[in-house]
């Protein structure tokens, strides 16, 4: 009834066959015309219909189902509709199979065969299928020799190769990794304004806001106030940001002493008692230009911002993963490079600060049900346009975007026309 099951029977089912494969008949010498028998291929070792290398693909898409959907590993089954009964669409398809082609030795899947599958099983067959003809070792054959007499004996062949997850060697080797990593450059992508999600804040969260120095936090507050949400403005040092403008009446602050760890985590923590558990966080990043240090050297005041950041997703880790079971649970980080994502050749754009979208990219793998997004904004966008399109990329419901910048080409991305099926 389960995989387990099946793997446990068919290894049972192998150990006897092996055993009973006939020895090849030795040659007869000199004037016979009798060749002798090539080497019989073990069970296991490759080839279409083979139950180890079977076992091996199943386990493989099971894993690979399970990573990118979210669904625990045991409550999968080969009999699913990837549609129906996983909500598997064709753009996921095609990236749960560009995973498999890239952990195992497959050939490139060509995209219409890709349209015609439809259940776990037949996603297994398929790969087994393009997996055979790899399975052996493309290595010229050998001459035939001459055996005495002159009758010409087919050369010994070594059989084929098993179907081995990449990086994995044999017993007692080391062989080198067969990696097969498809390159393109980064493009910049326009993207329509996003959709908005119509599911209401849940009653009492607040969600945290980075003070940059600027109008922008003011604003910002308003429009998540809009949105159902209680915001908190984290006010930085003025050691750090430099003068920081007054905030309006009602808008909820707390201002930090300094940027230690120690410091941050009371904050958070008066935060989430004052005001309500903390469901979103919201970092505004500076200007670089606010932030510039003599000599053109990297920004001491800016290296402590990103680590604080990274200090405030230590912290909110389990709240926002936790909240996230309930609601939209927020961790965005806002930029103000050039509203390219750092692409633009118009103004030199600091280094440090692509730190936070590093942060934003892996939590966004690490925290299920947490919405993570990085947003570069032009600086010449004021803080009132700022402040709506943040609001409207929380409210998102497309949940294949990291990033997004707005400037002077629109709402843009990032992306690389990698082949279909590669890495």
């Amino acid at each position: 009834r389960t995989l387990a099951q099946v793997v446990a029977h068919l290894q049972r089912a192998a150990a006897p066959v092996a055993a009973l494969t006939p020895s090849p008949a030795p040659s007869r010498g000199a004037g016979s015309l009798t060749p002798p028998l090539p080497p019989q291929r073990e069970q296991g070792q490759g080839g279409e219909g083979d139950p180890g290398q079977l076992a091996q693909l199943t386990e493989g898409l099971l894993t690979v189902v399970s990573e990118k959907t979210g669904y625990p590993r045991e409550t999968l089954e080969l009999g699913m509709d990837m549609e129906s009964d996983l909500g598997i669409d064709s753009i996921k398809r095609v990236d749960i199979l560009g995973t498999m082609q890239t952990r195992f030795t497959l050939p490139r899947l060509a995209p219409e065969e890709l349209a015609e599958l439809r259940t776990l099983a037949q996603v297994v067959a398929h790969l087994q299928r393009a997996a055979a003809p790899v399975a052996t070792p493309l290595t010229p054959s050998p001459a035939p020799s001459r055996g005495e007499g002159g009758i010409s004996l087919p050369a010994p062949t070594s059989p084929p190769l098993p179907l081995r997850e990449r990086g994995q060697g044999g017993e007692g080797q080391n062989p080198a990794p067969q990696w097969a990593v498809a390159t393109a450059p980064a493009t910049l992508v326009r993207l329509p304004a996003p959709d908005r999600l119509e599911a209401p804040v849940p009653d009492g969260w607040s969600c945290v806001i980075t003070d940059d120095g600027t109008d922008a936090a003011a604003a910002l507050a308003g429009a998540m106030a809009e949105r159902g949400w209680q915001p908190v403005v984290l006010r930085l040092p003025e050691s750090v940001v430099g003068a920081r403008p007054a905030l309006p009446r009602g808008v909820g602050r707390l201002a930090l002493q300094d940027m230690s760890e120690g410091q941050l985590e009371q904050a958070l923590r008066t935060i989430a008692e004052s005001y309500g558990p903390v469901g979103g966080f919201i970092h505004l990043h500076p200007q670089p230009a606010a932030l510039a240090q003599p000599g053109g050297l990297l920004s001491d005041a800016e290296q402590q911002i990103v680590r604080l950041v990274f200090l405030a997703a230590k912290q909110l880790g389990p709240r926002l993963t936790t909240a996230g079971r309930s609601g939209r649970a927020l961790f965005m980080a806002v930029t103000r490079m050039d509203g390219e994502l750092g692409t633009g050749v118009s103004r030199t754009v600091s280094p440090v600060g692509g730190g936070v979208f590093g942060l934003v990219k892996t939590l966004r793998q690490e925290w299920a049900g947490v919405f993570c997004r990085g947003i570069d904004l032009s600086p010449e966008i004021g803080a009132e346009q700022a402040a709506q399109l943040i609001g409207a990329e929380s409210a998102d419901p497309d949940l294949r975007l990291a990033e997004v910048g707005h400037g002077p080409r629109g709402r843009v991305t990032l992306s690389a026309d990698l082949p279909i099926g590669a890495a």
